[in-house]
């Protein structure tokens, strides 16, 4: 340090300290105010529907990207995309019980021909058909309401 200045000398050490380089800084100060445009139909990932089981309260989370997803329980030919195995009264829900499909921002159930049936709000799901399902939906794996689940979108 020389006596005429109380200033550090400029090392890069320093240099990084006084900068702020964050990507947010360096975008503020090359893009002026004005010309910034905020696009909702522009975002780079869709909120990933879920499926909010009842009786435990317990998100159950929906893999993203995929135009169909099966839900059931675990077996080594065609193993579920979502394992419901885990739940309580899981012994009613098939192996290959029912498929969520994602087809143009809307959303159906189909049975998969399940032992004890798929339910919509308390109507029953025909085997092979496809019932649209939209967020607050309820929606049961097998009689009695032993597995539910609301329908969610973030």
């Amino acid at each position: 340090m020389n006596e005429a200045s109380n200033e550090l000398p400029q090392t890069e050490e320093n240099l990084d300290q006084n900068q702020d380089t964050s990507s947010e800084a360096i975008y503020q100060e090359t893009v002026p105010p004005e010309e910034i445009i905020f696009d909702p139909g522009t975002s780079l990932q869709q909120p990933t529907p879920y499926l909010l089981h009842i009786q435990s309260g317990d998100p159950v989370e929906l893999p993203d990207n995929q135009p169909m997803v099966m839900l059931g329980k675990p077996n080594n030919d065609n193993p579920p995309d979502v394992d419901l195995s885990g739940l309580t009264d899981s012994e009613i829900i098939s192996r290959q019980h029912a498929l969520i499909h994602i087809e143009a921002e809307k959303y159906y159930i189909e049975d998969l021909g399940s032992s004890n049936g798929t339910y919509v709000n308390n109507i029953s799901v025909p085997k092979g058909e496809r019932q649209e399902i939209s967020a607050g939906d309820v929606i049961a794996l097998g009689k009695e309401d032993k597995v539910t689940f609301i329908f969610k979108l973030p």
